[in-house]
C-alpha cells in the first residue's frame, strides 16, 4: 500500500499528460461528467459549461484543468463504456475489404468506481473472450490505463450491495486511489500500475497503518450507507430466483405501463454491449466506395427483435422490460457465470417513467 500527496498526484498527471489523454470526472450542474484533462488550465478556472449532454454517449464532454477533478464522491453521470465501445464507428471499409483499425491513443482514466470495473468484467467476456473477439474493443481496452478512486458520497439510486459489490474498487484497476486528509491512499492492481509507481518512486511511500485505517473507516461508514438505503429492496434471495420462478406474472405488465420506449436506460447502462451495423456510401463521386458503421442497439425499441418476415417474439412492452431484467440476472448469469447489472443506479436516474429497477424486481418477487 502507498500514499501520495495531492500536489505530488498533480505533478504524475501533468507528466503523463505528455504521452497520454487523460479523463477524469469534473463538476457540470449537479452531475459529474467526464472530462478531457488540459494542464494548461490556470488553477481555479472551472470546467467549461455548455459542451455536455444530460446523457454523454460520446466520452468527451468537456474539458477541465487538474485541480477541477472531481476524485471521490460518486460515479460520473456517464460511464466509461464510451471509451472502449464506440456508440458510432466505422468498421471497415470496402470494396477495399479495409478494415478501419487504427492503433488508439494511449489513455488513462482516472475516478472509475467499482461498479464502471465490474462492468469491465463483463464487456470483456463478450469482446475479449470466447471465439469472435472485438479488435476495436482489445486495442482501446489495451492502450487505456484505469486509475480507480472509492465512492464517498452515492447517490439514492446507487444499489451496489445489492448485486454483491461495494462501494469501492476491490479488483480491475492498475491502481486505485482512496482520499484521506492529505492525500491518497494507493492500492496497486495490476503490472502497469505498479510501472507506473516505479517511473515517479519519489512522488510515493508507504502507507502508514493509520492511513489504512482512516481510508477503512470511511469505506465502512459508505458501504453502511448503500445497504441503509436499499434495506426495503432486499429480497433476501437471488433476483435469478425471482425470475425464473416469476416470468408470467401479471406485475411485468403493470410495471411496464410506465415505459415510454426511449431506451435511456440501456444507452446510460454500463454493460449493454448490442450493436447495429449497416452500409453505407462514403468517399467523393470519384473514388465511391462503401463502408460498414456500427452503433449501439436497444432491447427496448419495439422492432429491435423483429426478424426476416416481420415476426417479432417480443412485440409488447412488458416483453421488453422482462428481457432486459432477464438478461442482466439470469441468461448471462447462466452463460458467463457473472450478473451483468452493477448496480450504478445510471438506469433509475436517466428513465423518464421513473422505473426502478429495484421496485420492479421487489414487485415480481412479491
Amino acid at each position: 500500500m502507498h500514499f501520495i500527496k495531492f500536489k505530488d498526484f498533480n505533478n504524475l498527471l501533468r507528466k503523463l499528460l505528455k504521452e497520454n489523454a487523460i479523463y477524469a470526472p469534473g463538476q457540470t450542474g449537479e452531475n459529474l461528467y467526464w472530462q478531457k484533462l488540459n494542464s494548461n488550465t490556470p488553477k481555479g478556472t472551472s470546467t467549461q459549461k455548455g459542451t455536455s449532454t444530460p446523457i454523454p454517449l460520446r466520452a468527451q464532454a468537456g474539458t477541465g484543468g487538474l485541480e477541477n477533478i472531481v476524485y471521490d464522491q460518486i460515479r460520473a453521470a456517464g460511464s466509461i463504456k464510451p471509451f472502449l465501445f464506440h456508440p458510432k464507428e466505422t468498421v471497415a471499409s470496402y470494396p477495399t475489404a479495409k478494415t478501419n483499425k487504427e492503433t488508439p491513443e494511449k489513455t488513462i482514466l482516472i475516478g472509475p468506481k467499482a461498479c464502471d470495473l465490474k462492468a469491465l468484467e463483463v464487456l470483456d467476456n463478450i469482446f475479449q473472450k470466447g471465439d469472435f473477439k472485438d479488435p476495436f474493443y482489445i486495442a482501446n481496452r489495451e492502450n487505456t490505463t484505469v486509475i480507480s478512486s472509492d465512492c464517498s458520497s452515492p447517490a439514492d439510486s446507487c444499489f451496489c450491495s445489492l448485486v454483491d459489490l461495494s462501494p469501492y474498487p476491490k479488483t480491475g484497476f492498475d491502481l486505485n486511489l482512496s482520499r484521506i486528509a492529505d492525500g491518497f491512499v494507493v492500492e496497486v492492481g495490476s503490472s502497469r500500475g505498479q510501472e507506473l509507481i516505479r517511473e515517479s518512486e519519489a512522488s510515493f511511500r508507504e502507507a502508514s497503518s493509520h492511513m489504512v485505517k482512516e481510508r477503512d473507516d470511511v469505506r465502512g461508514e459508505v458501504l453502511a450507507q448503500v445497504k441503509k438505503q436499499n434495506e426495503e429492496y432486499d429480497a433476501g434471495k437471488s433476483y435469478q430466483e425471482i425470475l425464473k420462478k416469476n416470468f408470467e406474472v401479471d406485475a411485468w405488465r403493470t410495471e411496464a405501463e410506465k415505459c415510454v420506449e426511449c431506451a435511456a436506460c440501456v444507452q446510460v447502462c454500463p454493460t449493454c454491449y448490442c450493436f447495429l451495423l449497416y452500409d453505407q456510401a462514403s468517399g467523393a463521386e470519384q473514388t465511391a466506395g462503401y463502408e460498414k458503421v456500427r452503433v449501439w442497439d436497444a432491447c427496448q425499441y419495439p422492432k429491435f427483435s423483429q426478424v426476416a418476415g416481420g415476426a417479432n417474439p417480443r412485440k409488447r412492452r412488458a416483453e421488453r422490460l422482462r428481457h432486459r431484467y432477464a438478461h442482466k440476472f439470469d441468461y448471462f448469469l447462466e452463460n458467463f457465470d457473472i450478473v451483468a447489472c452493477t448496480g450504478c443506479g445510471r438506469c433509475i436516474q436517466a428513465c423518464p417513467g421513473k422505473i426502478d429497477m429495484r421496485e420492479v424486481l421487489s414487485k415480481i418477487g412479491k
